[in-house]
Parts: structure tokens; C-alpha cells; sequence
């Protein structure tokens, strides 16, 4: 079901967050619990999740001109996205969750200088980002060595949290959330694992006897 000129009259004086800039492929935008077909504003607002199909790529561009491009089989919540550059008073914070798959993100103005502004999160773990580009995939089934969250940076600083504790990463460093309360050592990104089109199931990543065995027994 399309979304319809009058839902979004609804939303009243709500900008919209983002909108999809590119795309491969078929998505939906849920809202409200109903999924549906993108209207002709291609605009996603707060509270919407963008969801890919097989096959599929999409690039949302934020207002505050930070971008993330979805692979496949992806979904993506926007949960929080305060940002009016003509009212900087009201301060800028975003808050959004990687539900499934993998997407890779460019820092805009939020969080160019303040983790605290900006955050990520996924089932498994909470990532603060300050003026960065870097990748994230959570995978649930049939992921081989890259079970739960992974995540990658290729610039700035990004520090993930969760129950075992909290691992800051900089340029050309990985990492992995193999459950709620364990994460992986901090080491070099895997080869092929920025690829947005990467079979999970492809990639090796060296963990420890008792990683291992968390993740038998998640």
C-alpha cells in the first residue's frame, strides 16, 4: 500500500529525516506496523524503518547530510533524528537501530564531534560514532564466522558497547558482538568484509575457545 499525500499531512510540521536518494531494486517503509510501497518523496520520517528485499540496494540521505546505503535483506529503524540547522539551540541528536543485515554509514554534522550525539544501535550492542564512515552487520542465521554484530571502521572513531564491556575503534580496525554479553578482540577488518554484497558465511574471523563456544550455545 502506497503512503498516502494525506498520512503525511498527519505528521503536521514533522520533517522528514531522510529520503532515499538511490535505489536497486524494491524496499518498504513500515510505519505505524503496515509495511508499504515508498510514496513519490521517496521521505523517511522518525519512527519509520526502511526495509530491503532480496536483491536490493537502497542510500538514504539524511537533513543532516550523513548517508547510509543498505544491502539486501536489511532493516534499518529511525528511531530518534533531531536536527534543525536554523535552530542549532534545540540541539542535534539521532538515535537509529540496525534490525538485520548490513549497512554502511558516512558521519554528516551529528556526532561530527560528540559520540553522544549520535548513536547506533543493534540486538546485540549500543556504537557511538564521531566523524566516521563504517560498516555494520548483524546476522541471525545461516551467517558462518560472522554471527551477531560485527562492525568495521574505515575512518574516525566509533565505540561499541554491551554487557561484556566496551571497544573503541579507530581507521582499519573490526570488531564482534557474538552475544549481548561478549564481544570479540579488537583486530584488522577481515578482507572482503566492506563488500555490501558479502555472503556472511564467506568470512573467517579468528575468535577464542570460549567466544566459540558462546556462540554454539546463544
Amino acid at each position: 500500500m502506497p503512503l498516502a499525500e494525506t498520512e503525511l499531512e498527519i505528521l503536521g510540521t514533522v520533517e522528514p529525516a531522510a529520503r532515499v536518494v538511490v535505489t536497486s531494486g524494491d524496499y518498504l517503509i513500515e510505519r505505524n506496523g503496515i509495511s508499504r510501497s515508498p510514496s513519490a518523496q521517496n521521505t523517511v520520517f522518525v519512527g519509520d524503518t526502511v526495509a530491503t528485499q532480496e536483491a536490493s540496494v537502497v542510500r538514504l540521505l539524511f537533513t543532516d547530510q550523513s548517508v547510509f546505503s543498505m544491502d539486501s535483506e536489511s532493516r534499518f529503524y529511525i528511531e530518534e533524528f533531531i536536527y534543525a540547522e536554523e535552530r542549532p539551540e534545540t540541539g542535534f541528536r539521532a538515535s537509529l537501530r540496525v534490525l538485520l543485515g548490513a549497512i554502511s554509514g558516512v558521519s554528516g554534522i551529528i556526532g561530527s564531534d560528540d559520540r553522544d550525539q549520535h548513536s547506533i544501535s543493534t540486538p546485540l550492542s549500543v556504537i557511538g560514532l564521531r566523524g566516521t564512515e563504517y560498516t555494520i552487520r548483524h546476522c541471525e542465521l545461516n551467517c558462518g564466522s560472522l554471527l551477531g554484530t560485527a562492525l568495521a571502521v574505515t575512518e574516525g572513531l566509533v565505540v561499541l558497547e554491551n554487557d561484556a564491556g566496551e571497544a573503541e575503534l579507530s581507521e582499519g580496525e573490526f570488531v564482534q558482538a557474538i552475544a549481548a554479553d561478549a564481544l570479540s578482540p579488537v583486530t584488522d577488518i577481515p578482507e572482503g568484509f566492506l563488500d555490501l554484497e558479502l555472503d556472511p558465511a564467506g568470512i573467517e574471523v579468528e575468535f577464542t575457545w570460549w567466544q566459540r563456544l558462546l556462540s554454539i550455545f546463544r
